[in-house]
């Protein structure tokens, strides 16, 4: 239903996949990039393909590079941001519904594709 590609003023977002069971896809976040803090309500699995990116969780920064994974708890306050000069790119999965949120970034933010 919101399958595709959306641009973001810090990046992008690909959504591959969305539904009431599990949702999948990659965040591109450009350099100097910084999201809003969030929560999610199920678990946020991540992986960083390319790049570099910090996550900050629970007060703590955590450095991704290629092939670390994190998994942030449902309802953990958290920010993804790329404050290193190479673009970043993250696979990111969730097992649970989170329709509403993606609902919210495909209504605020221009589909590319």
């Amino acid at each position: 239903m919101f399958e595709g590609e959306y641009a973001l003023p810090h990046g992008r977002i690909i959504v591959e996949e969305c539904n009431e069971k599990k949702s999948r896809g990659r965040l591109e976040l450009n350099p100097g990039a910084k999201l809003e803090p969030h929560t999610r309500p199920v678990a946020e699995r991540l992986e960083q393909l390319d790049g570099k990116s910090e996550r900050i969780v629970d007060g703590k920064k955590v450095v991704m590079t290629p092939g670390n994974r994190i998994e942030i708890p449902p309802g953990q306050l958290h920010v993804h941001s790329n404050p290193f000069p190479e673009k970043s790119v993250t696979n990111w999965e969730f097992d649970g519904d989170i329709r509403e949120v993606i609902r919210e970034i495909a209504r605020k933010n221009r589909k590319i594709k």
